[in-house]
């Protein structure tokens, strides 16, 4: 029979929005000691898609098991050594240990958060580290769960200017992303929502919660390194980012689409006050074009496809999406 629970610090959860940095930070992290903090998790996501908030059975505990596990088979075997996407190391003789112990039966009556915590707590333990955690920009939405299962819990929550964000949407590319999932509207209520929730938290929970605009990480890393180091009860560490690697949307010979004035306003007038509140300015003034609004119509055109192509035929996106609609 397994044990429900572990005894390690954590969870350090990193929150905020996708194209806003958390990677570097996760990657940052790592780099403090004794930590060991999972990049692009989303298990959360799947727990909610799947609606297993409640007691498992024995085989929905095995299911979010073997969700963890794909997750850290991945992050310790695409790369060697750690990188700025792999940014935690385990050995092939741990994650079999791991492997064996996903594989194992598990008790009925168990919940998410004991599965999480036993399968992260124990690849945290074999890589010789005592922090776990991992990073879900979105997870955001599920603070209050995180808090509820976790006493200890600590959130690190980054967010990065609103039009820094519609520029990296807009210029992202790789097998791995569908550039139709641009579009000025859908990432300006992504970025409202999870700069509300931020705002929320930061006031309910100032002492487990941290927010750090990504600007300011870049620009006084060593300072805001040593504010997030010392939320985390751990030494701090100097550190420069560009030793740790980059994925930025702008480092191929692609030219660089600009965001248009259209697609700024049409952000600006949906996001409100929440940007301001954060310490984010717009930039001024705009100017709207004809051109900027054939581009739109062509943005458009293009998030519909995948819309209704793609989001409303997979449970999950669809979730996300109705999640994202929420007030």
């Amino acid at each position: 029979m397994l044990e429900s629970r572990i005894s390690l610090q954590g969870p350090v959860v990193v929150v905020g929005q996708p194209r806003s940095g958390s990677t570097i930070l996760t990657r940052y992290l790592n780099e403090l000691e004794g930590t060991f903090i999972l990049n692009d998790f989303y298990v959360l996501q799947k727990i909610d898609g799947a609606n297993l908030w409640g007691a498992l059975s024995s085989n929905d505990a095995q299911r979010i098991a073997r969700w963890i596990y794909r997750i850290l088979e991945i992050r310790c075997t695409q790369e060697v050594g750690k990188t700025l996407e792999q940014p935690v190391h385990l050995d092939l003789e741990s994650l079999a240990r791991v492997k064996a112990l996903v594989r194992s039966p598990w008790d009925s009556g168990l919940y998410w958060y004991d599965v999480l915590e036993k399968v992260l707590g124990t690849a945290a333990q074999l890589s010789g580290n005592t922090v776990w955690g991992w990073n879900t920009p979105q997870d955001h939405l599920h603070v209050g769960r995180i808090y509820d299962a976790f006493s200890s819990a600590k959130i690190v929550a980054q967010l990065r200017s609103p039009e820094a964000v519609l520029s990296s949407y807009k210029n992202v590319h790789g097998w791995w992303h569908d550039a139709r999932r641009y579009n000025p509207v859908a990432q300006a209520l992504a970025w409202k929502k999870s700069a509300r929730s931020i705002l929320y938290w930061q006031n309910k929970r100032s002492d487990a919660f941290l927010f750090v605009s990504f600007e300011d990480f870049v620009r006084r890393t060593e300072a805001e390194g040593a504010r997030i180091a010392d939320f985390l009860d751990l030494p701090p560490r100097s550190l420069t980012l560009d030793k740790l690697g980059s994925n930025s949307s702008f480092s191929s010979f692609r030219s660089k689409r600009a965001v248009t004035d259209l697609e700024v306003m049409i952000a600006r007038k949906m996001i409100g006050e929440a940007a301001g509140n954060l310490g984010f300015k717009f930039r001024a003034p705009l100017k709207p074009s004809w051109a900027g609004l054939v581009e739109l119509a062509k943005v458009v055109r293009s998030s519909l496809s995948i819309v209704v192509g793609v989001y409303l035929f997979d449970p999950d996106k669809r979730k996300r999406i109705l999640n994202l609609m929420k007030r």
